[in-house]
């Protein structure tokens, strides 16, 4: 590969992404197996053929600019991509034509992994339709839709013994909501306003559904949740869940969201976006 700088290599590159990971030259360097003299003399040559700073050197470390997150994302799409030619350069398998697939199956919020996605680091990401969409450069496809309940743990006082109490009955409780502006948060404000009731206090916003799941096990909360989202555990009977109703319905549309006129790549990273 000729670099448009002659002195620069990959692995002066590579140690550009991950100065924004490790923070630090030193860690930097050391993770591409470069010196710190060298390192420090190539991205000085880099950030003169960029005409810019590209990290602020600070105390505490080095935290990248504007234009240094730019090429940084940049470097690691075209790492990405220089990864999956080779891999799809390879000698097909048993002579049947696949090429080897690994699946990378990672939760997550949106707000975490859409950056991810537009850096070319992710395929494609399953969640909750966002309305707006998260702009021109990413598509969605509606896949289904996903039906939410209200749900707690076993032991909580309006479930034990069968109990199945409806919104109202809950208001008054200790609600696990997600963070503001989510699909999940805006259905549980409509379901609300329909039945024409004040919003519920909130105990804790929380975007971790594994983090909701300990937090309703452990003590008397309530959150509207998907019941697919905690399967296993109302399964085991260690949560139960009641019906929201609601005028208009209690679902949210579930939706995979890509780069738009980016095909996928043969290595798939295929992360699960949650909220």
């Amino acid at each position: 590969m000729t670099l448009p700088f002659p002195e620069m290599n990959m692995r002066h590159l590579r140690a550009i992404v991950a100065i924004g990971d490790r923070g630090t030259l030193s860690a930097a360097a050391q993770d591409v197996a470069l010196s710190q003299p060298a390192f420090t003399q190539g991205l000085s040559k880099l950030e003169r053929m960029a005409g810019t700073a590209l990290f602020e050197r600070q105390p505490e470390g080095m935290t990248p600019t504007a234009a240094g997150l730019i090429i940084a994302r940049r470097v690691q799409a075209a790492m990405t991509m220089l990864a999956d030619a080779s891999n799809a350069a390879r000698p097909k398998s048993g002579g049947r034509g696949f090429h080897r697939v690994d699946i990378l199956l990672t939760m997550g919020a949106h707000s975490e992994l859409i950056e991810p996605l537009r850096d070319g680091e992710l395929d494609f990401l399953v969640g909750a339709l966002r309305n707006p969409p998260p702009g021109p450069d990413v598509v969605q496809e509606a896949l289904l839709v996903d039906e939410v309940a209200i749900v707690a743990r076993r032991e909580h006082p309006l479930f034990c013994n069968g109990k199945r109490p409806d919104l109202a009955a809950l208001t008054g409780c200790s609600w696990l909501a997600p963070p503001s502006g989510t699909p999940l948060r805006r259905l549980w404000e409509r379901l609300c306003a329909e039945a024409e009731l004040p919003l519920p206090d909130i105990w804790m916003e929380c975007g971790s559904v594994t983090m909701m799941t300990r937090l309703l096990l452990a003590d008397d909360h309530i959150a509207l949740l998907s019941p697919v989202q905690v399967r296993g555990d109302l399964l085991d009977v260690r949560l139960v869940t009641a019906a929201v109703g609601g005028a208009t319905g209690s679902g949210r549309s579930a939706s995979l969201r890509a780069l738009a006129g980016v095909r996928p790549r043969r290595r798939r990273a295929f992360r699960l976006c949650c909220g």
